[in-house]
């Protein structure tokens, strides 16, 4: 069975007041920036989930092997669309497993991909969460048996209550610059 990895990037950027995924970074926008690096860490069949700004971002996304899927309900938060993405690519029943990335954290590259897929290697059963200087979060991965819990989430809050509910089931990679992402416009410093 093969693995799967999801960029979610359905918010509408209020906080920023423009797409931030289509913000300039490395010589291009930054969605594309994320794109390849996942498409670079070869680790799976890779879909991009859409949801506010859908029509404007599509113009600009590089062409690639990857999917689009959209959550026309972005606005109940991003556990609603972990959940609407999981439950798309979960019919299929081919995944051993999901990789769940953010289109905003800038640092995020395929090396730090590969480290997460070597954790998920020595610990198949386990969920392996990114560990920042500030907090921790994606990217992550889930195995197989959590994504029935994955499609009952809804709000705001991400995955954290499938994590909370498997504390003894956590394994954590170094992402230090992981917390650095793009919410409002003085985070754009970052970019440069």
């Amino acid at each position: 069975m093969s693995k799967a990895i999801i960029i979610i990037s359905a918010g509408s950027s209020s906080r920023l007041g423009r797409p931030k995924q289509l913000v300039d970074y490395k010589g291009n926008k930054l969605i594309n920036h994320i794109l390849k690096e996942c498409l670079a860490s070869k680790l799976g069949d890779v879909y991009l989930l859409l949801g506010a700004n859908k029509d404007i971002i599509e113009t600009q996304l590089s062409p690639g092997d990857y999917q689009l899927l959209h959550n026309p309900d972005w606005k109940k938060g991003m556990g609603n669309s972990i959940s609407k993405a999981v439950r798309e690519i979960s019919e299929s029943n081919r995944y051993e497993g999901i990789y769940i990335v953010l289109s905003d954290q800038i640092f995020l590259d395929h090396h730090l991909l590969k480290t997460i897929d070597k954790k998920r290697e020595e610990n198949p059963d386990h969920i392996v969460i990114s560990q920042y200087t500030e907090g921790k979060g994606p990217p992550s991965y889930f195995p197989q048996q959590y994504f029935s819990e994955l499609c009952d989430l809804d709000g705001d809050d991400g995955a954290k209550k499938v994590v909370r509910s498997h504390s003894d089931k956590i394994i954590y990679v170094n992402f230090e610059k992981g917390n650095i992402d793009i919410d409002t416009p003085e985070d754009l410093k970052h970019l440069h």
